[in-house]
């Protein structure tokens, strides 16, 4: 069985004194591809997010990602209306679930300045063991938010 990749719809938030500090904004993510899945063990990889200032000083942030078809307790992807649950962590050893800052989720983010430079956060993705979904291609797509 193929799980898809997670796919990051980029979403930015900023007031309007932000740009003039930042003039080249930039956050690019790296999807979460967990590959073939195997019900007898779980299943790790990671990706990234990025937030870039190429010209201008980055100023404070935080970075959060979205529940996508699921919740922050238990995420999932889709094939049709089968399912195959996973999770999305700022930690490599899946303690601390990445989301909005609501509930028991946190936030990545960064509280001095960047000036000309960039800052990547790794997301480790998790599938649990032990989920028997129909065989087929599982996606699910996380916004990612940066707010200023």
């Amino acid at each position: 069985m193929r799980c898809e990749s997670i796919a990051f719809a980029l979403g930015m938030l900023w007031p309007g004194s932000a740009l003039a500090i930042c003039t080249s904004f930039g956050v690019t993510a790296t999807s979460v591809d967990f590959g073939v899945y195997d019900p007898s063990g779980t299943t790790e990889t990671t990706g990234g997010v990025a937030v870039q200032c190429g010209i201008g000083v980055l100023p404070a942030f935080t970075v959060g990602l979205s529940k996508g078809s699921g919740s922050y307790a238990q995420r999932q992807m889709l094939n049709g209306s089968d399912k195959l649950t996973y999770n999305l962590y700022t930690d490599a050893a899946h303690m601390t679930v990445w989301g909005d800052g609501t509930g028991s989720t946190v936030t990545q983010g960064l509280s001095g300045l960047i000036t000309l430079g960039s800052t990547t956060y790794t997301v480790y993705g998790l599938v649990d063991a032990a989920q028997y979904p129909a065989p087929g291609p599982y996606t699910d797509t996380i916004t990612v938010a940066v707010n200023f």
